[in-house]
């Protein structure tokens, strides 16, 4: 699968912000030719590439699907909020939601750091990713799309109030982030172990040792439905 096309379309309607110029990419239909050979194509055997493909798919899809119905201010508006189970898309010759290939293709894959790379086109979810995912890169892209979201936006430390605030993608998905293991954090819940120990791990040190440290409590802040759109 090249995922040469793909890349084209970021780096022309992507914005260094994140965002995306969706007008210009209904206009041009730049996306078409991809998502029709996503259709065609063969999911790769080996763990890494596999993982890329259906990464790729999932954000190439969100995106046409959104250009497909521009203007729209969420993508919530879209089958009464349920476009995940609702709508249905071609990949690799099976026929799925978003809902199924996040669960049924990536979750499998065991990786946690695909909640940093998927983006649902809204504000709230970390930003599309500049690059295509590959195969040969993508624990150093994975590593990125992580360390460049979690510290400050992923999870916000506010140490003077001793309180921990945090994506509820951290919530929605805790039973992803299994936990690695090591010493209890004191005043965690047994649930949220997981997820906080992971966050633990792609933050600077001095911020790790206090997440570890307990004595804090957790919010979870508001998340933004707001289409990632360029206006």
């Amino acid at each position: 699968m090249d995922h040469g096309p793909w890349q084209r379309v970021l780096d022309t309607y992507r914005h260094s912000s994140g965002r995306v110029h969706y007008a210009g990419l209904q206009q041009s239909e730049a996306l078409k030719p991809y998502v029709s050979a996503l259709a065609s194509a063969t999911e790769p055997v080996e763990n890494a590439e596999k993982m890329a493909f259906w990464l790729n798919a999932y954000n190439a899809l969100t995106v046409d699907l959104i250009a497909d119905n521009w203007p729209v201010r969420s993508i919530r508006d879209l089958h009464e909020g349920n476009v995940w189970t609702t709508k249905s898309f071609t990949v690799a010759g099976e026929t799925m939601s978003l809902d199924q290939l996040e669960k049924e293709k990536l979750k499998p894959l065991g990786d946690p750091r695909t909640h940093f790379a998927l983006n649902c086109a809204s504000l709230g979810c970390p930003p599309l990713s500049p690059k295509a995912f590959n195969g040969p890169d993508l624990e150093k892209q994975l590593n990125y799309v992580t360390r460049s979201w979690v510290p400050g936006k992923g999870v916000l430390i506010d140490k003077k109030n001793k309180r921990l605030m945090m994506s509820p993608l951290f919530q929605w998905y805790a039973a992803d982030f299994q936990d690695p293991g090591g010493a209890p954090i004191p005043g965690i819940a047994d649930t949220l172990q997981g997820p906080v120990k992971h966050a633990a791990l792609h933050v600077p040190a001095v911020d790790a040792k206090w997440i570890l440290s307990g004595g804090y409590t957790i919010g979870f802040y508001s998340f933004s439905w707001s289409v990632n759109a360029v206006h």
